[in-house]
């Protein structure tokens, strides 16, 4: 219906389609990637990081 009412061809609509996706998929990866860097994960007011998960593998 998209390609009906903007006059286009199956496969422009598919480009914009798979462009759109593409361009929501980086966007809430990066926006993720950027806020957990922000606002780390704490646990009791420690930051998690790849130490705490070594000696919490260790005790296990």
């Amino acid at each position: 219906m998209v390609a009906w009412y903007l006059n286009i061809s199956l496969w422009h609509d598919f480009v914009m389609d798979a462009s759109l996706v593409g361009f929501y998929l980086f966007y809430t990866f990066s926006y993720n990637w950027a806020y957990d860097k922000l606002f780390p994960i704490t646990h009791f007011g420690h930051t998690i990081d790849k130490r705490c998960l070594r000696r919490r593998k260790r005790r296990q």
